[in-house]
């Protein structure tokens, strides 16, 4: 648990400019979930860090951080959790100049368009 406010609150500071290798913090955040599948701050995080990464020197990464946020949204749709981590993407998206991220929001709120509210898997 430590390691995921340790993971989350370099992600901040990232947004702010400072300098976060964002390879260390996506390798944190995949070292993690290797110890808690099914934890959805894990996947936010690794898929925000990614998205970092997608923006500076790996654009690729961005079809990876789709996929995260996609498996968050599988464990939870909850609004808050929803709406903090699409805080924290707008904020990295404000500097996507070349669309790299496209498509990538849509993950991140994929339960809110559907209007799925809960918590836990959706059904299939």
């Amino acid at each position: 648990m430590v390691i995921r406010v340790d993971v989350q609150a370099e992600v901040q500071i990232g947004l702010r400019g400072e300098d976060v290798d964002r390879r260390d913090l996506a390798g944190r955040a995949g070292q993690q979930l290797e110890q808690a599948s099914g934890d959805y701050a894990a996947l936010d995080t690794k898929a925000l860090a990614l998205c970092g990464l997608a923006l500076t020197t790996e654009p690729g990464k961005a079809a990876e951080a789709r996929t995260a946020f996609r498996a968050a949204r599988a464990i939870t749709s909850a609004d808050g959790i929803v709406r903090r981590t699409l805080t924290l993407f707008d904020a990295l998206a404000a500097a996507d100049q070349g669309s790299i991220l496209a498509g990538t929001r849509h993950a991140v709120e994929a339960a809110e368009l559907n209007n799925d509210r809960g918590t836990g898997p959706r059904p299939h």
